[in-house]
């Protein structure tokens, strides 16, 4: 199994990406890796003649790729739309038409070079100036819109989509200094260090922002170099190199100075590379994004929206005096909530994973209950801090792919994070906060991805429904003074051990639990 070598950033990987849904593995990440893929083969002004995907056999991806928006996310990122364009939605059926601007095609295939359930080969053919060529990628999703490229031309490399990257390929040996002479080296290499990779016959750089005119013109000048190749990040740039903790431990030694909100400014403002002004100003507007996901959601007119499986309920919930009598105000505000995001999710509309696309709702429904309950911006805002902090630890130390923990990595991850925003803005000391997510994370050990019909809508949707009961119910035991005994860090660690040994039937592949029940398999 590839292990992760990203550093997770709140904004990117945590309550990020904001994308079209209904996945976060398979929807935002195959966006992201084909963007990327095409950005570097057509960084000469080349033209696309024809992209071909494949995916393993035994992958997620060959499982669900139609379903949860795979196909989609490959092409619009093949075509360089943006993820908030209208265009997102007709980039399939755009290449399936006569007149598509390239040739594009799916295809299942043996991947066994890597042993990764989100594994995934793409081809792009290109021309330029009657010149034509083949790049080969291939690449992994590792869960929340992350990803990374691991060969380029069957050759070894590291691509994240968390910089700029620029490749300079060469015909024959050339010095580091030559190369160097022509960049102007101050503005173009982030902070932390210049990040060279030499590999064969090209130089990879990890820099923070696109070559000048005059710094691409200075290297074509070199005889030796064949190519130069540019892809920008993913998302936020990550242009510093510090991060600030690694584990729950240590963000409680960092509370006898700071607040949990103000740690996560500035753990993100040393990762980005940005005044804490300007990180503060990303987290309220992710905050006001969520709320606003939320709101349109519950004034949707669902009469001509239709699902594979469901109707829509999260209107109906939040009128239910019965519901709200049952669950009280707090929850009751925050299921429908998070069932109207889900409900966007499905339709392929825009969502903000937190930390997936198929947790989407928990964390946007928790803090629209204490919106709607007078708290204000300001604290729904450090209820989203604290939560990405949390978030950080559990991208860190396990993961968010249900591919490879099951349900209990992103649905079970989003009400553990959730659990901790709502203990900090209800008053818990940094211990409780920490009390609350531990709860609730053991609540969902062992929970498994089971999919119906490869679609974000059974299970999804009650686990959503779930985990925002979770995520209150373990803040307030936890402020009560129940206590969870085993450390928030081993909780996390035996997350990701428990989901090495589940069977792979029930991490998201639609072989096992509910996806094979005979009313999932019949489709009635």
């Amino acid at each position: 199994m590839i292990e992760k070598q990203r550093t997770i950033s709140i904004l990117n990987d945590v309550l990020g990406p904001i994308m079209h849904g209904p996945s976060s593995s398979h929807s935002a990440a195959p966006f992201a890796i084909a963007r990327t893929c095409r950005q570097l083969s057509l960084s000469n002004g080349e033209t696309l003649l024809k992209a071909s995907v494949r995916f393993d056999y035994d992958g997620s991806f060959a499982q669900v790729h139609k379903e949860q928006g795979s196909d989609e996310g490959f092409a619009a990122g093949l075509m360089g739309i943006e993820m908030e364009s209208k265009e997102y939605a007709h980039s399939l059926s755009t290449l399936k038409s006569p007149n598509a601007p390239f040739k594009f095609d799916i295809e299942l295939c043996s991947l066994k070079q890597i042993a990764h359930p989100n594994l995934v080969k793409l081809s792009l053919t290109c021309i330029r100036s009657s010149s034509q060529r083949t790049d080969n990628y291939l690449a992994i999703s590792t869960g929340g819109g992350i990803f990374e490229i691991l060969q380029y031309n069957d050759k070894k490399i590291s691509i994240n989509g968390s910089t700029y990257i620029l490749i300079i390929e060469y015909s024959s040996p050339i010095s580091l200094e030559d190369i160097l002479e022509c960049l102007d080296k101050k503005s173009l290499f982030i902070n932390r260090q210049q990040n060279i990779d030499c590999i064969h016959n090209f130089r990879i750089f990890q820099t923070c922002r696109k070559l000048s005119r005059k710094e691409r013109f200075s290297l074509s000048q070199i005889s030796e170099i064949t190519l130069i190749r540019e892809a920008e990040p993913a998302q936020l740039l990550v242009s510093g190199g510090k991060t600030l903790f690694n584990n729950g431990k240590e963000v409680l030694e960092l509370c006898g100075n700071r607040s949990l909100p103000e740690i996560a400014v500035l753990y993100e403002s040393e990762l980005l590379g940005l005044p804490v002004e300007a990180v503060e100003k990303h987290f309220r507007s992710r905050a006001q994004l969520m709320l606003k996901i939320v709101k349109e959601g519950l004034e949707r007119n669902n009469d001509k929206v239709q699902y594979k499986y469901l109707a829509p309920s999260a209107d109906k919930i939040l009128k239910s005096q019965l519901a709200k009598a049952l669950a009280g105000d707090y929850i009751h505000l925050a299921v429908s909530g998070a069932l109207s995001v889900m409900e966007t999710n499905i339709i392929r509309g825009i969502v903000c994973a937190s930390p997936t696309a198929g947790s989407a709702g928990i964390i946007p429904g928790s803090l629209y209950s204490l919106k709607q309950k007078g708290h204000s911006i300001i604290e729904v805002t450090n209820a989203l801090k604290v939560a990405g902090v949390i978030g950080v630890i559990i991208g860190k130390r396990a993961t968010f792919a249900a591919e490879i923990a099951g349900c209990m990595a992103e649905t079970g991850s989003a009400a553990g994070m959730a659990a901790a925003g709502l203990a900090h803005v209800m008053g818990a000391s940094p211990e409780t906060v920490f009390n609350a997510s531990t709860i609730s994370l053991m609540n969902t050990l062992g929970l498994v991805g089971d999919p119906v019909g490869g679609e974000v809508e059974i299970p999804c949707y009650a686990r959503n429904i779930a985990g925002v009961s979770h995520a209150f119910v373990s803040a307030s035991s936890a402020m009560g003074g129940f206590r969870s005994f085993i450390p928030f860090d081993e909780v996390v660690d035996t997350m990701l051990k428990i989901g090495e040994s589940i069977s792979s039937d029930l991490k998201c592949t639609c072989r096992g639990g509910l996806a094979m029940t005979p009313t999932a398999v019949s489709g009635k």
